[in-house]
């Protein structure tokens, strides 16, 4: 072998090793994008002059239906909406910012400012709902060390056409600083906290985006750039992030589904086989209303049953038990606080006394799972209301027996009018048969 052989097979082996090394990093970069996706939202906050302040989240407890962004984003604003990304029948995240707003009456959801600290720049929302495959990030332990990679995503590409922009980088310095946000109407917003400084591209937009590292877990959130100097950003520290969250009493990183209702005193679960498949009853007519709702309700408010799905054996806080996904028509309802409640009755429709104060209608004795929703529009069709009852809830207090037959009525009640508004809750009937192990 000559030497001009040898050292091209070295040119060619360092090449391919080079290769397959930056293949690797971008296959990992991908992977850290993609399950992180589930956990962004597009975050557009109404401001009093007709304008939107426009910025990103990220979603840190399940349970709670709570996401973190920066306070400059919403500040305390109660109107809130968020997006989480949508994909296309071939399962392409949807980047155009002109379909959300063509769809912001079926994607966007109302959140609301719960916790805070303009000082630290750290906003905690409520959501009125997540839908059912959005995920927790988890937070980091401690802040990321000097030169750590770190992954980034934002929404600030609306001028552009794109959202969901991925970005990396790594850190710079992690250290304390002051920095100062004016506002539309004039206040300055000063922040003193804990900065973790990179060199992820950072545009208006991305403010409140997460900020990852190689592992997922989230080390800051993104609060802004230094003008002057190019790839010099700023993000929020975890640590400035886990304090605004621990000061409000809330939790991190709870994966259970949205609108369970408060938990109850745990009891021993009884194992149960997957419930058998759930069947609509269309020859039987269904069955009278529950005593305890009025049949009409006044003014124009209404509400009506769009469509009833169910997932049954899932597994929520260590529970097995039922999802019953909802879709509603709400009209007349804008900015109003309701309750959406799955009342569990017998086989002849009569509804089965509460055996819990965690699991019953807001009004009344009956056994009920709930959860709590706000539309955004006079006429709105609100999709995937997910609620979940424990299959010990499901049976509790009943005889044991091989097989039990369920009625699941719907009806939305008006909190501050204290009023049901389906005039027809039995219209959505179905019966669910439930072995027993």
């Amino acid at each position: 072998m000559n030497a001009k052989s040898s050292v091209a097979r070295r040119i060619t082996l360092i090449a391919l090793m080079a290769y397959f090394i930056l293949a690797r990093i971008a296959f990992a970069n991908e992977s850290i994008f993609r399950n992180a996706l589930s956990s962004t939202v597009f975050v557009v906050s109404p401001l009093s002059n007709g304008q939107f302040e426009l910025g990103s989240g990220v979603v840190i407890d399940r349970q709670q239906c709570t996401a973190v962004t920066a306070w400059h984003v919403v500040q305390n604003r109660q109107n809130t909406i968020v997006f989480f990304a949508a994909h296309d029948e071939n399962g392409k995240i949807i980047t155009s910012p002109a379909y959300y707003t063509q769809h912001a009456r079926e994607l966007g959801i109302h959140a609301a400012v719960v916790a805070g600290d303009p000082n630290r720049d750290v906003a905690v929302l409520q959501l009125d709902s997540m839908p059912i495959d959005a995920t927790p990030v988890s937070l980091a332990a401690a802040s990321p060390l000097t030169a750590e990679n770190v992954h980034a995503i934002g929404n600030s590409g609306v001028d552009d056409g794109t959202l969901w922009r991925y970005s990396s980088g790594t850190v710079r310095s992690v250290y304390e600083k002051t920095l100062h946000y004016k506002h539309e109407d004039g206040t300055v917003q000063q922040v003193t906290a804990k900065i973790v400084e990179t060199q992820c591209p950072t545009n208006p937009g991305d403010s409140g985006g997460p900020i990852l590292n190689d592992a997922g877990e989230l080390v800051a959130i993104t609060t802004g750039s230094k003008g002057d100097e190019t790839n010099v950003e700023y993000g929020i520290d975890v640590t400035e992030i886990r304090t605004v969250v621990n000061n409000a009493g809330l939790a991190c990183g709870s994966p259970s589904t949205n609108f369970a209702a408060p938990a109850p005193s745990l009891q021993p679960i009884r194992p149960f086989p997957p419930i058998s498949a759930v069947q609509p009853e269309p020859s039987r007519q269904p069955a009278a209303a529950p005593t305890e709702q009025p049949p009409t309700v006044s003014g124009e408010a209404n509400a009506s049953v769009v469509a009833i799905r169910t997932v049954p054996d899932v597994t929520v806080n260590g529970q097995r038990g039922l999802e019953i996904h909802i879709d509603l028509q709400a009209n007349n309802l804008e900015a109003v606080p309701c309750t959406v409640a799955a009342i569990i009755a017998d086989e002849n429709g009569r509804p089965l006394p509460a055996a819990s104060d965690a699991y019953r209608i807001p009004d009344g004795r009956s056994r009920a799972v709930v959860g709590r929703i706000v539309s955004l529009y006079d006429h709105s069709r609100i999709n995937d209301i997910v609620l979940f009852i424990p299959y010990d809830e499901l049976t509790r207090g009943l005889q044991d027996s091989n097989l039990y037959s369920y009625t699941i009525y719907v009806d939305l009640y008006d909190q501050p009018l204290h009023r049901w508004l389906i005039k027809t809750p039995g219209q959505a009937l179905f019966r669910l048969r439930v072995p027993q192990a």
